[in-house]
Parts: structure tokens; sequence; C-alpha cells
């Protein structure tokens, strides 16, 4: 999955906004009219929806003037590993839902950057998905959720989400190792797919 990192949300896209426990009544959303919010307000709270941390609450709405799926991630106490739990929520909910793009708008809030990175990591790592032999799945299975586009956030997240993006990067090649068939990855080959972590400096020894 790829991340994008703008100040337009525009578009068709899913849209995402994060809230605290007990935040939901008085939430207020840019570009979203006054009645169509008191709406999307009782749609959370037909979902019994308040805001504990990886809950969501689903609704189709207009947001500048565009009818959209909006969704309400909870944060709850706003702790880095409830900012995990709501963007794996995402996630799961939108992996094989047909939609392509998740827009998650910050909305100016003040979020620490570690719990930033450990949101987007979840959205990433929970939907990870390795398809390649599974040839006769059903369309309507196939992951679709191919980008996550944050908007709202400070103008340096982008540098301040590389050493997370790593670590990301580093778990998908771990787990492309452990998944591919014996066959596929037996001793030579995952020393051949290993060599290119010497280009990071990692020292490798391979015993006959």
């Amino acid at each position: 999955m790829n991340v994008e990192f703008s100040a337009d949300r525009s578009g068709t896209d899913a849209l995402g906004f994060l809230v605290s426990k007990g935040a939901v009544g008085s939430l207020v959303l840019a570009g979203v009219a006054a009645g169509d919010a008191a709406q999307l307000r009782a749609a959370a709270h037909a979902q019994r929806f308040e805001g504990e941390a990886g809950s969501l609450a689903e609704h189709f709405m207009p947001v500048d003037g565009v009818v959209r799926r909006v969704l309400l991630a909870g944060t709850g106490a706003q702790t880095v590993v409830d900012y995990e739990k709501a963007g794996a929520a995402l996630s799961a909910r939108l992996i094989t839902s047909g939609e392509t793009c998740l827009v998650v708008d910050f909305n100016g809030a003040a979020v620490a950057t570690e719990a930033r990175n450990r949101f987007i990591a979840a959205v990433l790592l929970r939907g990870w998905r390795y398809d390649i032999y599974r040839t006769k799945l059903p369309e309507k299975q196939k992951a679709s959720l191919a980008t996550l586009r944050i908007v709202g956030a400070p103008a340096d997240t982008a540098g301040e989400w590389a050493a997370a993006a790593a670590v990301v990067k580093g778990n998908g090649f771990t787990r492309m190792l452990v998944t591919e068939p014996a066959n596929v990855i037996y001793p030579e080959s995952f020393v051949a797919h290993c060599q290119q972590l010497a280009d990071l400096g990692v020292e490798l020894t391979v015993l006959d």
C-alpha cells in the first residue's frame, strides 16, 4: 500500500476522521454542513459508536459537495496504542471494500509524531496481503485498498514517517520470506533474497 501526504482531500475516496472517546457529540468537521453532521452523529449513535479505540462508525454523506463514504475511527484515550488500533480497524474495514484510497483527515489535530506514525503503520500492516498464488479468488475478496493519503498533518510529517516506513518495509520483506512456499524460498533462494540487505550494512554469514 502506498502512503501519500497532501493538503488536498478532494475527490470521491473514502474519508476517515479520528475521534477520541466521548467526543462524538461535539464533533465538528470542516466541509460538512450542520444538518449532515447531525445525521453523521445520529448514525454513529445508532452504531453504538462512542470513540473507543479501534471502534468504527460508517456513513455515506456529502462532504465538500460530494457524497463519500465517511468513517469515524475511535482513538479512545489517544495513546499511541489507541491510534494503532484505529489504523488497523480502518484498514480491515476497507481492504476488500472496493475503495482504492483512504483519505484520513487529521483536521489540524495535535497528534504526537509517534502516534501518527503508529497509526499509518497499522493501516499498512493490517492491510498486508500476499495473494499472488490465490488465482481463483472471487473479485469481491480481492484487496482493493492501495493508497493511504494523510491530509491536515504538519508539513514535516513525510520526513518524520521515513524511519517508521523502513520498519514497515522490513516487516513486509520478512512476511514475504515466511509466506512463500518451500519450492520458492529454500536455503539458496533465501540467501539470494537476503543479499539485498548487505546494501544496508547487514553482514551475512552463510554456512554450508
